[in-house]
Order: structure tokens, then sequence, then C-alpha cells
């Protein structure tokens, strides 16, 4: 099953801005189109009632434009910053979103004892309790 929408940050900002453009041009479009369709099928009271949709889209189909734009946006910078959990279990080689590329500077923080009590930062218990993670000697038998 493939991703929807954009990619990359670079890719949500054109989808975005293209999707803030098109509810735009929508909302100014059927200012003139939905007058033309009413007084086709309806006559004069199927144009008054178009002059009312047109100027309702006028209003709001510049914000679902909006809307739906900054969704894309805001998609592209989960998929550029990783949201979305450590893969690697470590905290260390995944980096941010679990090889999103972006490295951590320094190992977990280690717990301590079954009460998994948490104290000042210290690398070399870090670097340790990474060890008994990754080689899982420090399960509990």
């Amino acid at each position: 099953m493939g991703q929807e929408g954009p990619q990359t940050l670079l890719e949500s900002i054109g989808s975005g801005g293209g999707k803030i453009i098109d509810g735009v041009l929508e909302g100014f479009g059927g200012v003139v189109l939905q007058p033309m369709r009413g007084a086709e099928k309806h006559g004069a009271k199927g144009f008054g009632t178009g002059v009312v949709r047109g100027l309702t889209g006028l209003v709001f189909k510049p914000f679902v434009g909006v809307a739906d734009g900054l969704s894309d946006v805001l998609k592209g910078v989960e998929a550029g910053v990783g949201f979305g959990g450590d893969e690697g279990g470590d905290g260390w080689e995944g980096g941010i979103g679990g090889g999103s590329g972006v490295r951590v500077w320094r190992p977990r923080r280690a717990v301590y004892g079954r009460e998994r009590a948490i104290r000042s930062y210290n690398g070399e218990d870090a670097a340790g309790s990474r060890l008994l993670t990754r080689t899982s000697m420090g399960k509990a038998r």
C-alpha cells in the first residue's frame, strides 16, 4: 500500500499552494458559473439561486483551499521531521522517526532498578543500558 499525498516538505508546499490557488479560483469562478447554470435549469429563479450559491462559494471555497493547503504542508513537515516513533528501539541509530536520516547525539537516558527511576544523565550508564537493550541481556526473566 503506497503513501498518499506529498512525501517531502518541498512537495507539500507545492501541493498546498496549488490547493489554495484552486480554492480561490473556484470561489471566483462560481460567482459567474453558478448563476449561469441556475438560469439554464430554472430560469430567473435559478439565476437568483445561482447568485446566492456563487457568493457563498466566493466566501467559503478559499477557506477550504487554505485548510487543504495547510494540511498538505503539515503532512510534509511531519514527513520531514519524521514523527511517528523510534523504530530502532534504542534511540541511537534510527534517529528521529526511525531512519529518517537524523542522528540522535547521545543514547537514551538509562533508568534504574525495578521502579525504572530516572537520574541525571550519565553517558556511561546510557551506553551500558543501550548495550543491554540491544543484546537482550537486560531483559528480566
